[in-house]
């Protein structure tokens, strides 16, 4: 029976009295009393309360004490007595949610760090495990509350930077010269623009090795505490640092490196380099090609190394040309991209592809940053296929031999990969490997007379026109319009374009000097466009592309004035021909004339006060009358395009000979220009609509043909 039973037959016993001064006494529960249990104590005190307020009859208060004693409700969670007692509340969080799935995570790392340092002494030694990391330390000092020690690898003798937290820090004490285990899952860091590596996640480091001095036990080694760096540094780097000379070539000669064991295969390096981001190496390979991706391409393909913080576009070293990338292959046929050091020049451009390309590197201190698949990069992959079959039959994995009519299938992935600084090195004594394949150049006639769906391509074309698509950011999107001696002939004309169209892709590094010559079309720049890509009848250039302008040579020239195809039924949109046609309409609501300046054509004009003439508030020039700009859209009537409506914006100069044949004596009336015959004009085709009958707007352009 428990208390609260005994308090009731208690009190239905006739000698119960309750003395008035024992219920003044009687003390309820006190908030600070963890001795008594909550409930009884209220029960109690409600009782009394009772009994002392109401001053009725026994029967009636125990009828109130019944209904006091009845099964309390359930209730509200009391507010924390002490700060001791809400210390050990359990906290609680959504179930499922990340607070949660977080704090299990904590907690399993802790009870992890915890029962390894309790075996620590019985664990198998470094020496087994060729995943342990072994670190020589030589300086330590304390950044943001965590200890950050240079090291120097071993056995490989490079510099690195370990992160210790402070209970890491704490139990293995680093300090120069101590020999320090760190277990795996530590992972390496790479950071663009930093000095050395950086090592995370030492929660399983162990010391095997301490320094000690002639004279006994080594003192304690003070500890040196930086400053933390401003919150811009820490998430990204300005681009006012300086480039040490010594980032000028991405390789060493190759009796710097520690070759070792050599590796001919580059699944085995990314197998050695496994789950914890170690290094890798020397693998053999071949450079295939050397291309140049720009700045904010760079970038994105950068922040997907290691899991690395992208800092914004706008933050990019304006001084950064873009980033230098390899397609590499080994002596299996496996494929992978290397991501190279960044280029501050076109010449640095220039002279890594002309002493890497065809060449056998030996590759170190290799790092895995994405895989790649046929379904994520299907244009890198047209690269590879450009490149498959080889030449020379590749090795096989099981060492068996292989048959030249054998045919072996293209990868079905590769590796994006990275090296660190100055650990790619080119073989002097091999030229050109068998395995490399350098682009073929082809006609213009050649790459449409072939009926694949998409390949890649090589060719030298003239620029005949240019249309930009967008210029947002710095970003030059463009369509170029080419053709070479093979289109321009005579014999073409049965079947095949005059021009074609390239579309140059923001991802497509266009370098200065390409730039400055499509600025000056006058001159109809020769361009070389090597690994274009050719897709369902046009040609595109991507992120593995390369433009370069060619000199000039009398046997490439095309002859003038430039062939355009005949305007048709079947002429697509972005496309270049010639018109002929007579007037049968005016597009009244676009056409207008303005005055502009004879000298630097601006529309800012003032009448001269008290004089003749107007004055040019742009250039200041005083002139007796301006020069009269006009606008005018015709449309046209064309014999080889029945039943379709053809609206042409013609140029000044053809407008101005337009209007005056009309022989006006003032001003000019619509009557007068329809019915006049104009052509052959070289147009643009913006738009061609098929939905209603063949509606086609042009556009003249001002270059001669025929």
């Amino acid at each position: 029976m428990n208390n609260m039973e005994q308090h009731w037959n208690s009190m239905r016993s006739p000698a119960f009295r309750i003395p008035d001064h024992q219920i003044s006494d009687y003390s309820s529960y006190d908030d600070d009393d963890d001795d008594e249990d909550p409930e009884e104590s209220r029960a109690d005190s409600s009782l009394l309360d009772a009994a002392e307020t109401s001053k009725q009859s026994v029967s009636e208060w125990v009828r109130s004490a019944q209904a006091i004693l009845q099964t309390p409700k359930k209730q509200t969670a009391k507010s924390a007595k002490t700060p001791e007692d809400s210390s050990k509340k359990r906290r609680r969080f959504e179930r499922g949610g990340l607070a949660e799935r977080l704090s299990r995570l904590h907690s399993r790392q802790r009870s992890a760090i915890s029962f390894w340092r309790h075996q620590c002494n019985s664990t198998t030694s470094a020496a087994d495990r060729p995943d342990v990391l072994t670190l020589r330390i030589l300086g330590v000092r304390e950044e943001c509350g965590m200890q950050a020690a240079v090291c120097d690898r071993l056995p490989e003798g490079e510099m690195c930077v370990a992160l210790f937290n402070k209970d890491t820090a704490a139990q293995v004490q680093p300090a120069p010269g101590d020999i320090v285990h760190i277990y795996p899952p530590w992972q390496n860091l790479v950071v663009e623009g930093e000095r050395y590596p950086i090592i995370l996640n030492t929660h399983f480091s162990q010391k095997v090795c301490v320094e000690t001095s002639a004279g006994g036990p080594r003192a304690a080694v003070a500890v040196e505490k930086c400053r933390p760096p401003p919150l811009t540094r820490c998430l990204w780097r300005s681009g006012t640092s300086q480039v040490s000379t010594e980032k000028s070539t991405p390789w060493k000669q190759i009796g710097e490196l520690n070759r070792g064991e050599v590796r001919k295969s580059l699944l085995d390096a990314v197998e050695d380099c496994g789950l914890s981001g170690s290094q890798s190496g020397p693998v053999e390979v071949v450079i295939q090609r050397v291309y140049c991706i720009p700045t904010t391409q760079s970038l994105h393909r950068a922040s997907l190394q290691h899991g690395a913080l992208s800092r914004p576009v706008e933050s990019a070293p304006p001084q950064h040309i873009g980033r230098l990338c390899a397609l590499v292959q080994d002596g299996y046929g496996m494929f992978g991209e290397l991501l190279l050091q960044c280029v501050f020049t076109e010449s640095e451009i220039q002279q890594s592809s002309e002493q890497l390309e065809g060449r056998v590197c030996l590759l170190q201190a290799l790092r895995v940053v994405q895989r790649l698949t046929r379904d994520k990069c299907s244009l890198l992959f047209s690269m590879i296929d450009s490149l498959w079959s080889p030449q020379v039959v590749p090795r096989s994995h099981d060492d068996l031999p292989q048959s030249t009519s054998d045919r072996v299938p293209p990868p079905s992935f590769c590796y994006r990969l990275s090296i660190q600084q100055g650990h790619m090195a080119p073989l002097s004594k091999q030229t050109e490997s068998p395995l490399y394949r350098p682009p073929v150049l082809q006609t213009l006639r050649e790459i449409l007379q072939d009926d694949s769906l998409r390949r890649r391509c090589s060719f030298r074309a003239t620029v005949v026109h240019k249309h930009l698509l967008s210029s947002n950011a710095g970003e030059r999107e463009m369509v170029l319009f080419v053709t070479d001696p093979s289109l321009q002939t005579e014999a073409n004309a049965e079947g095949n374009r005059r021009t074609v169209a390239v579309c140059l892709s923001p991802s497509c590094l266009i370098r200065s000097s390409v730039t400055q010559a499509l600025d000056a079309l006058q001159q109809q720049p020769v361009l070389k466009f090597r690994d274009a890509v050719k897709e369902h009848g046009q040609i595109f250039c991507w992120d593995q592309t390369v433009i370069q302008l060619e000199p000039e040579d009398l046997s490439f020239s095309i002859p003038q004035p430039i062939i355009l195809d005949h305007l048709g039924p079947e002429t697509l949109p972005y496309s270049l021909c010639t018109v002929t046609g007579v007037i049968v309409a005016v597009d009244e609501s676009t056409a207008f004339s303005w005055p502009t300046c004879s000298r630097c054509e601006s529309c800012r004009l003032q009448p001269r006060e008290k004089q003749k003439g107007f004055l040019c508030l742009a250039c200041g020039a005083v002139m007796d009358e301006p020069t009269t700009k006009m606008q005018l859209e015709v449309f046209l009537s064309c014999s080889s395009l029945s039943h379709c409506t053809v609206k042409v914006k013609l140029q000044q100069k053809t407008i101005t000979s337009l209007l005056n044949s009309t022989r006006c004596s003032e001003g000019y009336s619509v009557e007068n220009v329809l019915g006049s015959e104009i052509g052959p004009l070289s147009t643009f085709v913006h738009v061609v609509n098929r939905s209603q009958g063949v509606w086609l707007g042009l556009e003249e352009l001002s270059f001669d043909l025929r």
